[in-house]
């Protein structure tokens, strides 16, 4: 007996493979991700870790990020060009937490808690059309022990150990013998590690210059998948699985053109050349492998923010990402499209405190030819949503 699972369903993501759209962390997130070569704050630890000894005495912040993701798939018209979309209303929360506190004049350490990579999307099925009825997701939350050192006024180097908690989840029909009969629903989660190397050089009053390296993250997966199904027999089983996360390497720079002005650029590498495949060992049923073969991508972001008022900022920004899966294994499960996100934000300082909050919209469409060795041919489109929260505390 042969069971074909869609268990790769759970790398239904936004555009570029896994990577998050536009930016993280609120501040971040108002200028469009650009922010390598700033980096002054909880994004730090996702960013680049030397930033964290740009902030004297001791630092804590605590905020959430919501994304609200819309997808659409529609069949060539040679093939009928019916179309199915995604579920409204779904909202994936991420958490951003992060604490840091300078050691003496050269020293920081600090502690945080980040999702570099991660989104999924529920379908509703039309089964009249053979659309099926999905559920997914995959995601990485990051426990992030940091530390930065200042060897001389203008240059901060930053390294961090990023302890990785991966989970996969997907709901969808399997089939045997090619006929569909039932419904598999999967959940595994795991941990991975990798590290991340940065540096800042301030080079002059106005400009300062960002880099960093962000290994891959490897996560050993266990899980089980439970079955619904007239089949006598199977009603769950026991996997083993393994997803690699990319490495990512990012250049930035930061700019403060005039007194209440600053611009910044950033330009994202990823590497995705451990993305070959998604393999499930089962403890019985026989082992799946389902390929993706996804490609390195990039990604373009460009930001600023004005002073408007002595409390008040105003922020804003647009990139560009491209997308990671190839043609032949791009399908309604995993709708990967190259896009755009247009980003706003505000910053609110009293005291010791400060206030963030910011939006992102992202869109992107695809079309992908007829051919032999492409599984599902089609147009793929997407429109993201998201919000970021934050409130930050100097002592």
């Amino acid at each position: 007996m042969v069971i074909i699972l869609t268990l790769a369903a759970a790398n239904v993501v936004d555009a570029a493979g896994v990577n998050r759209l536009g930016g993280v962390g609120p501040r971040a997130a108002g200028m469009s991700g650009a922010y390598m070569a700033i980096s002054d704050d909880a994004s730090a630890f996702y960013y680049n870790p030397a930033g964290l000894s740009r902030t004297k005495g001791g630092y804590a912040f605590v905020g959430v990020e919501s994304i609200t993701p819309e997808f659409s798939y529609q069949l060539p018209s040679i093939l009928g060009g019916f179309s199915e979309n995604s579920k409204n209303g779904v909202i994936y929360s991420f958490p951003l937490i992060g604490v840091s506190h300078s050691v003496g004049d050269y020293f920081s350490i600090g502690l945080g808690i980040n999702s570099p990579y991660g989104l999924g999307a529920k379908f509703k099925g039309d089964a009249s059309h053979g659309f099926p009825q999905t559920e997914n997701f995959i995601g990485l939350t990051d426990f992030t022990p940091a530390v930065s050192f200042r060897p001389a006024d203008n240059f901060f180097f930053g390294l961090s150990a990023n302890i990785g908690y991966g989970s996969l989840k997907s709901k969808a029909p399997f089939s045997v013998g090619g006929q569909v009969s039932g419904i598999s629903d999967s959940r595994a989660n795991g941990w991975g590690i990798g590290g991340t190397l940065g540096f800042i050089w301030q080079a002059s009053e106005k400009v300062d210059i960002g880099f960093s390296y962000r290994t891959k993250t490897k996560v050993s997966l266990e899980g089980d998948t439970k079955f619904t199904t007239v089949i006598p027999g199977l009603t769950e089983d026991n996997f083993q699985s393994s997803f690699v996360f990319p490495a990512r390497l990012t250049s930035g720079v930061a700019i403060w053109p005039a007194e209440k002005w600053l611009l910044a650029f950033d330009a994202n590498w990823y590497d995705y050349s451990g993305v070959r495949s998604l393999d499930i060992d089962y403890k019985k049923l026989p082992d799946e492998k389902q390929m993706l073969d996804w490609k390195n991508n990039y990604s373009l972001h460009f930001g600023a923010e004005y002073h408007l008022f002595e409390k008040i900022f105003l922020r804003a920004g647009t990139g560009y990402q491209s997308s990671a899966a190839p043609d032949e294994t791009v399908s309604s499960l995993t709708p990967d499209v190259s896009g755009w996100d247009m980003t706003f934000g505000l910053g609110y300082q009293w005291d010791n405190f400060s206030f963030d909050g910011s939006y992102i919209y992202a869109w992107g469409n695809r079309e992908v030819g007829l051919a032999a060795d492409r599984v599902a041919p089609g147009e793929y489109e997407a429109k993201i949503g998201s919000f970021a929260l934050g409130l930050s505390y100097n002592f």
